[in-house]
């Protein structure tokens, strides 16, 4: 959607989001972001990105996905991924990508260590997966940003950080009762509702939405941010009809079957 106030496109999107976040020039702010969704831990000074590549056309009204991965540290990575329709099995899914990633990576790490004769030494990559989400995912608490991953039965703790998962609901995020001193709270204003409050110095948050200002002036974005909206649309309509069509031919089967 464009926000009709300002003009600008909604950071939200995948497309957009990816504009931001994952361009070369644009590192700083995904550093930034980084390292407040994660709280320093670890602290990220210096990123690889691994997909800088932006979708440019749409087959079967579905685009591919615009997730941004990067390598941040030493067989360390990470994939940011903005999900803002409700797909269904969100968290069965970025699980999935998490594990997929994990076994990449692993074996692009066992690639390099055979070509340097390390064949019996291969190392085990961690990776870290964050999904933003329009909707809400765990209905028993309320806070926004959730760390999930391998626990033992009645311990606390992980029992591994190789593999790490993040959500943020940004639904459950309230702009009224925001901490302007937390890093990720003004990152998530951001996404939630672009706008500039005249105190604002975190330079990166300006440096964002100068951005989005700059990209939302794009008539060429623009127009691939309305064909990717309405491919979506028709993706969400075809899956509707499908839905109904196939409650309408069960509750047909059980009405032949009860005669």
């Amino acid at each position: 959607m464009c926000n009709e106030n300002m003009g600008l496109l909604d950071p939200k999107s995948d497309y957009i989001f990816k504009l931001i976040f994952g361009a070369e020039k644009n590192k700083p702010l995904l550093i930034s972001l980084l390292n407040a969704i994660l709280k320093d831990n670890p602290k990220i000074t210096d990123l690889q990105l691994q997909n800088t590549e932006i979708v440019k056309q749409f087959e079967n009204g579905r685009s591919a996905r615009l997730d941004i991965k990067a390598q941040i540290r030493p067989q360390e990575y990470v994939d940011i991924d903005m999900q803002m329709q409700n797909e269904g099995q969100v968290i069965d899914r970025a699980i999935q990508y998490t594990q997929c990633m994990s076994s990449e990576n692993f074996y692009l790490l066992s690639e390099e260590e055979k070509k340097k004769g390390l064949r019996q030494n291969y190392s085990y990559p961690k990776v870290i997966g964050i999904w933003i989400t329009g909707q809400n995912i765990f209905h028993d608490c309320d806070e926004p940003v959730t760390e999930l991953g391998w626990v033992r039965n009645n311990h606390s703790g992980f029992v591994t950080d190789k593999t790490r998962l993040f959500t943020i609901e940004l639904p459950k995020f309230n702009l009224k009762t925001m901490d302007k001193q937390n890093p990720l709270d003004r990152w998530m204003a951001f996404l939630k509702e672009p706008a500039i409050d005249a105190d604002c110095d975190d330079k990166n948050i300006l440096r964002a939405f100068e951005e989005l200002t700059v990209i939302s002036a794009s008539r060429k974005i623009r127009e691939n941010y309305r064909s990717l909206m309405e491919a979506k649309i028709d993706q969400a309509v075809a899956q509707s009809e499908a839905e109904k069509r196939g409650l309408e031919k069960g509750m047909e089967k059980g009405l032949a079957k009860g005669m």
